[in-house]
């Protein structure tokens, strides 16, 4: 046991966290709230600030005389770069890399600790889901640095669709364009989107400008759209117009994880590492606010007709049946139908049975008097009526086009 401890004492560890940064800056509390164990307290620790102008000579100077173990860090590429600069950090015995993308075509021995992006996307999407949303989108970014990992999340994403069986719908913004042709992208898509929709977005950055997007594009939120972000940076959360609901990883967590696998590596002998060590970490909480609080409930609603009306809209159904059902009035569920949808729901109801009919022509050869009273319609003329309205021509002639 003695000899254990005097191993563990030896070891010396780099941080290398960027402490402009929230993540890092929990990571590197996370790991030494790790080395106040008692086994663990005679750890030599040098933490240096990445994002600091001088950070290769602040890394000779920390190295200097000091023979590194181990070195902790989320950006790859900013190791690598230091590694060319200080041949010294070649020598570490142990490398962990957390949240941080590694290059697939090289061998590295290398430990990771990443989000659990399945447990993320998950929790966003039961959240949205108890609001009352039936359909749900993802917004990535294409900026260099971030770009692996928005896409990561993306799969992620797409996979939870696939498995539910909901169509998936995804954005990634022009990052070479300027900001207000992005604005006019995020618009384009958030118009495009059925509503109402629940939205995740890789990030509160990412977030907040889809927020400034509904702005101008008269989009409600959360009535409309609702939007969840990722990180919960608190001040930017709470200035979003209307405040952002966000997702907090617990980075401290991983900070954490990285110091009991150093622990468990350097238990007794410091004997050839065994295989690279991928673990991952999960959530701290999921801070609500009002871009998913939908305080009238009209995302709710409107989801609720437009179930109503895809299950019982072929037959005698009409917007006072659905209000019976609901347990509301007409007057209220029109208002809040429409301030989410932009559309009454008689036009909804209209809507769904008229496509419904089209359908039906394309694939049956009944009667087209048969077919509008089995679609819902009270008489062939109505159906007639509402379908040239809606399609440019009459049922016969749609029938005779498609047959030609």
């Amino acid at each position: 046991m003695a000899h254990q401890s005097a191993q563990r004492q030896r070891l010396r560890v780099l941080l290398l966290f960027n402490q402009g940064n929230k993540p890092d800056r929990e990571r590197a509390t996370g790991f030494l709230r790790h080395i106040t164990a008692p086994f663990n307290a005679s750890w030599d620790v040098r933490l240096l600030d990445t994002s600091s102008h001088t950070l290769r000579s602040d890394c000779k100077k920390a190295l200097k005389g000091w023979i590194v173990d181990a070195v902790v860090f989320s950006e790859y590429s900013m190791y690598e770069d230091l590694k060319t600069t200080v041949p010294s950090l070649r020598c570490a015995k142990h490398v962990i890399a957390i949240d941080s993308i590694l290059p697939q075509k090289r061998r590295l021995h290398i430990h990771l600790i990443s989000l659990d992006l399945e447990q993320l996307v998950t929790a966003a999407v039961n959240l949205l889901s108890s609001r009352g949303f039936g359909h749900f989108a993802y917004i990535g970014t294409n900026e260099p640095n971030e770009k692996p990992y928005s896409r990561k999340t993306e799969l992620v994403f797409l996979a939870n669709s696939k498995r539910l069986g909901i169509p998936p719908y995804t954005f990634k913004p022009n990052d070479k364009t300027g900001l207000t042709r992005q604005l006019s992208e995020i618009s384009d898509w958030i118009n495009s989107l059925p509503k109402p929709c629940g939205i995740l977005a890789y990030s509160d950055n990412v977030a907040q400008r889809l927020l400034i997007a509904c702005q101008l594009s008269n989009i409600f939120v959360p009535q409309q759209v609702a939007v969840v972000g990722v990180d919960n940076h608190s001040e930017l959360c709470e200035t979003c117009k209307p405040s952002l609901t966000s997702i907090e990883p617990d980075f401290s967590q991983s900070g954490f994880l990285a110091g009991q696998i150093l622990a468990n590596l350097t238990d007794g002998e410091m004997h050839q590492e065994p295989s690279p060590v991928c673990i991952s970490y999960g959530l701290k909480e999921i801070c609500e606010r009002e871009t998913t609080l939908d305080l009238r409930n009209s995302g709710r609603l409107a989801n609720a007709i437009l179930n109503i009306i895809r299950a019982n809209g072929c037959s005698n159904l009409t917007v006072g049946q659905i209000a019976k059902r609901l347990g509301a009035s007409v007057r209220l569920l029109e208002m809040r139908f429409k301030s989410v949808t932009g559309r009454t729901i008689r036009s909804e109801l209209l809507t769904f049975r008229c496509n419904r009919l089209r359908e039906r022509i394309i694939a049956e050869k009944s009667p087209l008097g048969e077919l509008a009273i089995a679609c819902g319609f009270k008489s062939a003329n109505s159906a007639q009526v509402a379908f040239r309205r809606m399609f440019g021509r009459s049922m016969r002639s749609y029938r005779s086009s498609v047959a030609s």
